[in-house]
């Protein structure tokens, strides 16, 4: 007699099967979720992953079945190069692996079922790193039917499963109660657990697991009252089982799994619902509803940092949809889940997080030519695209600047060129979208760069061409609308330019660029904004160099800036004390390079700065990347991706010593994104809209770690030059 929760996994797929109406379940937008490519298994009909457990990010282990004359194991592994198939032995065809538990990549606990006679008893198999070892599993004496549906593992030596078992009519009378085993290292045994007791009391069983400590599990399932199904739950305490009092809803349900961050605090979920453990009592919580009805929940993962991830499905307009949501410690929100293959129905049974921003969920997809396929969905923190609409007659637009005060508070500026004079551009971003803001009017004029303290306080700084002469150009946004400051042109000058800006304060920013005189001499620009006006600040410029500019500034203070640039024979930076600027330490570039530029600069602090750009070594430009300690610059090694002849770093964000953000650009030409974990720059791969030919990422704004918005340009076949807006989050 098949379990519940199983029996309730299975109708869902097969109530619309049966119905014939196969519909297409709408795509998510949403790349949160991105599907993982599985080992396609050869002369097997269908197969689908039934648990997931992840020792690491991009390492973990799936479990299921495979058909293809009778029933068969499966088991995939992901590692951060793919999924690649291991073979399992069964003890006899028919049998199921239904969950699995791993404590590191190289040692994970499967259980499940096999066949025995004309019933069935329990299964567990021992992965080691290289093979799978069937293990000796108990049955309860006189029982006909057994298996164990969840396993928890604290540690090698411990692990609990539950499930349930059946006798057939001998010692439960026939009914179907709860199952717990416990492997010490050696060997499994059975634990005494307590059924639910009453007048018409039916079957009951357990169908998840977690251990938060040593001697600490909670598991969760469902028995049968009056031909009604409750919440189950029941606690081990390291020696005996306890039976928790839950609350179920007055039309009967489940719960199909639970996942504790601490003894304190465990979420289970299951038909419809879930309920939260305090360490004391169950209290229910509203889940939310994607497409308008209750899902049916049959994984969840918890992480110590607080959020946790449900999957499972759902049935709407005829079309079962694999569903994802996110508990954020205090409500639950949908969470799109994308599929990139042609499907008529998918699930999700098991997700298994190791991180708040690192999960791994499985479960399967239906072909509605191939059949029954294997589902593994990844949510990680990774760059997406947001671009705003593309603006109609126009000849090339581009985003220049982007500056953030929040992950839904974020303004960018640029231009965009049509009939053959440009204009200013300006795109507040409030969460779900970009808004075009009208930005005022004059003649020729480019706006390079941003800087917000709040939502309604930016300034954006670049250059305006009157009478054939550039000048500075500031303007301020007060969350209504532009307001252009009178900036200070310098005395001789015949052009000037405004390359970034930085406001520490409301009332205070540091503005740099480069001025030329009549002379073609280029010499390094500041000016400073006191709230009230803008003032030129001297700056120093090395001796005896020519084209000499400043790319970009940070400021974590007012009295605190550092300023980068550039010279024809390299690289140089400038330090801000509050009260005048002056040169660093020479900029130590790497060994045999030459034609080394700074295109930008972050300081989360004073006397820790990170600025990007490129250098030219062994034939060809790579991205460069220096680190300021308040002393000295040190090289880092910058990441660049294989088989490319050329790469630069323009843009940099840093939200602290230990997270930064940078983008550019790499020869194709296409868009790059790296981040600085604090030891090494690791890549990240850059979603791009449909169609994008060629593209660049200019500069970039960090909240946080994972919260990041980067703004350039891209080309499509058109060509018509395109905003660009890229999300990592």
């Amino acid at each position: 007699m098949p379990r519940r929760r199983r029996f309730g996994r299975s109708a869902l797929t097969a109530a619309v099967l049966a119905s014939g109406l196969f519909v297409v379940a709408p795509a998510a937008a949403s790349a949160s979720w991105l599907q993982q490519t599985t080992v396609n298994i050869s002369s097997t009909d269908t197969w689908e992953f039934t648990g997931v457990s992840c020792a690491s990010p991009n390492n973990c282990m799936a479990v299921g079945v495979l058909t293809a004359t009778t029933r068969q194991l499966l088991s995939e592994i992901r590692s951060p190069s793919g999924w690649t198939a291991q073979p399992v032995p069964e003890p006899q065809a028919g049998s199921v692996l239904l969950g699995v538990s791993c404590t590191k990549a190289s040692l994970c606990i499967a259980v499940g079922r096999q066949p025995a006679g004309s019933g069935s008893s329990p299964l567990a198999e021992r992965w080691n790193g290289s093979n799978w070892t069937i293990q000796s599993t108990p049955a309860p004496a006189g029982a006909t039917f057994s298996e164990l549906d969840a396993v928890s593992c604290i540690s090698p030596t411990r692990c609990l499963a539950v499930g349930d078992t059946q006798s057939g009519g001998k010692g439960s009378g026939g009914k179907q109660v709860p199952l717990a085993e416990l492997w010490n290292g050696s060997s499994w045994k059975i634990k005494p657990i307590p059924k639910p007791s009453g007048p018409n009391q039916g079957q009951s069983g357990l169908s998840g697991i977690s251990c938060p400590a040593q001697n600490k599990c909670l598991a969760v399932g469902s028995s049968e009252k009056n031909d009604i199904f409750e919440t189950l739950a029941e606690a081990w305490n390291g020696s005996k089982w306890q039976i928790k009092k839950t609350p179920s809803p007055a039309k009967g349900d489940s719960l199909n799994a639970v996942s504790c961050r601490s003894t304190a605090s465990c979420m289970a979920v299951g038909s419809g619902l879930a309920e939260r453990w305090n360490g004391k009592s169950w209290s229910v919580v509203k889940i939310a509803k994607p497409r308008g009805t209750a899902a049916d929940l049959l994984g969840v993962s918890c992480t110590k940092a607080g959020p946790c991830y449900a999957v499972g499905g759902n049935v709407a307009d005829n079309a079962q949809s694999s569903v994802a949501e996110l508990w954020n410690g205090s409500k639950w929100s949908v969470q799109p889940v994308k599929l990139s293959v042609s499907s008529n129905s998918s699930l999700l049974r098991a997700v298994s997080c190791t991180t708040a921003t690192n999960c791994t969920a499985a479960g399967f997809y239906h072909d509605p030519a191939l059949g029954a396929r294997a589902l593994a969905q990844d949510f990680s923190i990774r760059w997406q695209d947001v671009s705003p609409m593309p603006f109609n007659g126009t000849m090339t637009a581009g985003l220049n600047g982007v500056s953030c005060t929040s992950p839904n508070a974020c303004l960018a500026v640029g231009r965009v060129e049509r009939g053959g004079a440009f204009q200013e551009i300006s795109q507040t971003w409030d969460g779900t979208g970009w808004k075009a803001r009208v930005m005022p009017k004059s003649m020729i004029t480019n706006l390079a760069a941003v800087s917000c303290t709040t939502a309604t306080a930016c300034t954006a700084v670049g250059n305006i061409v009157t009478g054939g002469n550039a000048a500075p150009l500031a303007e301020r946004w007060n969350g209504v609308h532009w307001t252009i400051q009178k900036v200070p042109h310098p005395s001789g000058a015949a052009r000037s330019l405004l390359t970034s800006v930085s406001c520490p304060t409301k009332n205070s920013c540091f503005a740099v660029g480069f001025t030329t005189n009549a002379s073609n001499q280029q010499r390094t620009l500041a000016e400073r904004w006191n709230g009230k006006t803008w003032q030129i600040t001297p700056t120093p410029n090395p001796t005896r160099k020519q084209e000499i500019e400043l790319a970009s500034v940070s400021c974590p203070s007012v009295n605190s800036c550092v300023a980068v640039g550039t010279v024809v024979e390299g690289t140089f930076a400038q330090v801000w004390n509050g009260k005048s600027w002056k040169a660093t330490s020479a900029v130590p570039n790497p060994k045999n390079s030459v034609q080394s530029q700074l295109d930008g600069v972050s300081c989360p602090s004073t006397g820790d700065c990170i600025a990007v750009g490129r250098t030219f070594r062994n034939s060809k430009f790579v991205s460069l990347a220096e680190q300021w300690n308040g002393k000295k610059w040190s090289p880092l090694k910058a990441a660049t991706p294989g088989g490319v002849t050329a790469s630069q770093l323009t843009g940099v964000s840093c939200s602290s010593a230990n997270a930064c953000a940078a983008v550019g650009i790499v020869s194709g030409p296409n868009a790059i994104a790296e981040s600085w974990t604090g030891k090494r720059w690791v890549l990240h791969p850059v979603d791009l809209p449909a169609g994008a030919m060629s593209s660049v990422l200019t500069r970039v704004s960090c909240n946080s770690a994972v919260a990041c918005m980067a703004t350039g340009q891209y080309i499509d076949a058109t060509p018509t030059g395109q905003m660009l807006a890229e999300q990592y989050s």
